[in-house]
Parts: structure tokens; C-alpha cells; sequence
């Protein structure tokens, strides 16, 4: 019985594996995005966390191998709702860190040193760095999601 259960959880996974590899294909194809759910184990509950890599598709659609942005939205136990923006080109790097109150904002304020520092440690140049109180972080994730033209389709057309 429990070999028949991590049988179809392992299919369920795989499956489900191969539907995200379908969708960063097309979505790195149309929008140069690739998306990553990350499961984070809590003390009460199991929550995806959700990571967009964008790579600079300003030269006719062709990619650019030198500037990328990197969005991450966190939901924390302690911390709450969070999102990550950052953009890199050329070793040079610009952060905002959204906060959904001003309690978590003022103490990741007290962080921001020792991560321009390890940053620049790693060869970066950081030329912006800022974290600020942003309430509703789940609306400026569908706005962010709006954005790409394979994450706002209601449809996938699919051909075989």
C-alpha cells in the first residue's frame, strides 16, 4: 500500500515537473521569463515561494547575455509577504526589497549593509539598494504577471 502511494506521488510529481518545463520553454520562447515555484517547509504549513528570471530582450527579441532582472515573491512566516526586485548588468546590481509593514521594512533596513557588502565581496557594484513599505505586494504581483504575455493567457494553444 505505502509503495503504491510513493508511486503515484512520484507520477503526480513528475507530471507536474514536465507541465513547469512546458511553460518555461514557451515563456523563455515569448517573454524571455523563467519561472520557478520553490516549496519552503514551515513549523505549520508547506508554502511556494515564487521566483521570475527575465533576461534583456531589447535587441529585436534576440536575449541578451548581460542584463537580467529577478523578481521574488516571499511569503514568510515571521516576515509576511514579501517581494525581492533586482536587476544585474555587468556585475552592477539594483535591489528593492518590498515590505508589507513598516515593522519588517525597518528591520531588513538594519540588513541592507551586510548585503552590499557581501555583494561587493562577490566583485558587484551595488548602485541602489533600498527597501520600502509596499501593502499590497499580491497586487503588484498580478500587475508584474499582467506583464508577460505567457503568464496573462488564459489559453495555451497546443500543437501536436
Amino acid at each position: 500500500l505505502k509503495i503504491n502511494q510513493m508511486i503515484r506521488l512520484a507520477d503526480q510529481a513528475t507530471r507536474v515537473i514536465e507541465s513547469l518545463q512546458i511553460v518555461n520553454f514557451l515563456a523563455k520562447e515569448q517573454d524571455g521569463l523563467i519561472v520557478l515555484h520553490l516549496p519552503f517547509q514551515f513549523h505549520e504549513d508547506i508554502r511556494t515561494q515564487d521566483l521570475y528570471i527575465e533576461s534583456d530582450r531589447s535587441n529585436k527579441g534576440q536575449i541578451s547575455g548581460n542584463k537580467y532582472r529577478i523578481v521574488l515573491f516571499l511569503d514568510m512566516d515571521a516576515l509576511g509577504k514579501m517581494a525581492v526586485d533586482a536587476s544585474c548588468q555587468d556585475k552592477t546590481i539594483r535591489l528593492t526589497l518590498k515590505c508589507s509593514t513598516l515593522y519588517v521594512c525597518e528591520f531588513m533596513q538594519t540588513l541592507l549593509q551586510d548585503l552590499r557588502e557581501a555583494l561587493a565581496g562577490k566583485g558587484y557594484s551595488v548602485v541602489g539598494v533600498q527597501c520600502i513599505e509596499d501593502r499590497n505586494t499580491s497586487l503588484w504581483k498580478s500587475e508584474f504577471i499582467r506583464d508577460y504575455s505567457m503568464l496573462s493567457c488564459n489559453v495555451i494553444d497546443v500543437c501536436a
